[in-house]
């Protein structure tokens, strides 16, 4: 098993999820890249950091649109210590929690510090229309 298949594996909270959803956030984390990062962003990240770093405000969105959305999921949003901030779903009905960049937290992130929040824009950006097409790619059936 290669190092980012191991990644993949280790999601605690997305593991507890029904089989649908742990491949579409699967799709999501397979569909991410280097270039779908911000410009910023690519001029301050390591290369050598987790491969969803930087990726889970469109990560986030495009499973929201793409199924989440549909089965009560709402975007939360919380800052984090090094002044950037993280996104992910929680349930509304159940509290379950999906977070499609979950490997790059080791299980270390404080998701109660979180709070409900809309996304920045009320349709999806481009950067994750870029990844939604890709997952689509992958699956069909989200068409």
């Amino acid at each position: 098993m290669t190092a980012r298949e191991e990644w993949l594996a280790r999601n605690p909270y997305n593991a507890k999820l029904p089989p649908t959803e742990r491949r579409i956030l699967r799709s999501v984390q397979e569909s991410l890249s280097w270039d779908l990062l911000t410009r910023k962003l690519q001029g301050e990240l390591d290369p050598e950091l987790h491969f969803t770093r930087g990726h889970c405000y469109i990560a986030t969105e495009a499973a929201y649109y793409l199924h989440f959305h549909k089965q009560g999921y709402r975007p939360y949003y919380a800052r984090c210590e090094d002044g950037g901030t993280h996104w992910w779903l929680v349930n509304g009905e159940t509290g379950e929690l999906a977070d499609p960049t979950e490997p790059q937290t080791n299980g270390e992130f404080n998701y109660e510090a979180g709070s409900p929040q809309g996304f920045q824009q009320p349709s999806p950006c481009k950067r994750t229309r870029e990844l939604m097409r890709r997952v689509r790619a992958r699956w069909r059936d989200f068409r």
